[in-house]
């Protein structure tokens, strides 16, 4: 089982996460939060500069992503046109789609507040 971890005090996070849920092709995906029970217990073993980020968190395959990459690797649990876009997005440099990321995270609650 493959977990999706969004920050639940965050309107960008939850509307994202009522996205991919409603376009989910399988059930491999769960969508769960960071505060949540299930979501502290896959925190408390990710090494302790992956705790330290302000990210969403994506386990896939036994492995977690944050930042871009976990954003990105999301596309492929989506219909087929959301999945073309995955290999167009790993062209930009990871530098530069995680600067971008982390401009987005840092302001996220001020641009998408919770409604």
């Amino acid at each position: 089982m493959d977990y999706l971890l969004l920050d639940a005090d965050c309107g960008l996070c939850s509307r994202t996460g009522w996205f991919i849920s409603k376009r989910l092709r399988d059930d491999n995906l769960t969508i769960t939060e960071l505060d949540s029970e299930q979501g502290q217990k896959i925190v408390a073993g990710l090494p302790q500069k992956m705790k330290d980020a302000d990210s969403l968190y994506l386990v896939r395959n036994g492995k977690t992503y944050m930042l871009s990459s976990a954003a990105i690797r999301t596309l492929l649990y989506l219909p087929i046109w959301w999945k073309i876009m995955y290999p167009i997005a790993w062209i930009i440099p990871l530098p530069i789609r995680n600067f971008a990321y982390r401009i987005l995270a840092r302001n996220r609650r001020r641009l998408f507040p919770l409604k």
